[in-house]
């Protein structure tokens, strides 16, 4: 038989091989998560739904000291990707001309008749057809959002049972190689006791 005997001295002894054990099984379970979460980022990361990628890469994780790991998405909008919108207030237009950029989406402000002007308003420099035209677009996004809210990816949710499938993976190959280092056979004839 292959593996470490161990030879128990009493129920004492028999208590600190099995609490050594536990430790190494223990410390197997946290490099498998950690594993397992680094797995799971890039997974996260390709799977994501794109427009500007900022989602995609807001991906990362940390070690909770006795538990694993634990991953999560560092993007302010991550929640509403994630399960949506209810409808009510509107949101910025900032961040939905960014999102009307990076999906190219533009306006046509249709085709009028030029007039030339001369200065600028104020100081300020007047905004041309196309950015009033973008902006105009956003402003109804964002009335559309306000009135009837946003439906969620659920793109975390549908990634657990693959981050379980492979945190199982690691699971089992780090188990295995602690039960390598540290096989514990107890036999009742090679066992020894002292009295």
């Amino acid at each position: 038989m292959s593996g470490r005997v161990i030879y128990v001295r009493g129920p004492a002894d028999l208590q600190r091989q099995l609490d050594r054990l536990g430790k190494a099984v223990d410390g197997a379970m946290e490099v498998a998560a950690w594993r397992a979460s680094l797995w799971a980022v890039a997974f996260l990361a390709e799977t994501a739904p794109r427009a500007s990628g900022t989602y995609a890469t807001s991906f990362r994780r940390r070690k909770l000291r006795g538990e694993g790991a634990e991953v999560g998405s560092v993007a302010q909008h991550a929640i509403f990707v994630e399960i949506g919108r209810r409808p009510g207030g509107r949101p910025p237009l900032g961040p939905i001309l960014r999102w009307m950029k990076a999906k190219h989406i533009s306006a046509d402000p249709g085709k009028r008749r030029r007039r030339r002007r001369s200065g600028t308003a104020g100081g300020k420099r007047r905004k041309t057809r196309r950015q009033r035209a973008l902006i105009s677009m956003a402003a109804r996004i964002a009335a559309k959002i306000a009135k009837r809210g946003t439906t969620g990816k659920f793109h975390v949710m549908h990634a657990v049972p693959a981050v379980h499938q492979r945190f199982f993976i690691e699971a089992t190959a780090v188990m295995e190689a602690v039960m390598r280092s540290t096989r514990p056979t107890i036999r009742g004839s090679r066992t020894r006791q002292r009295v």
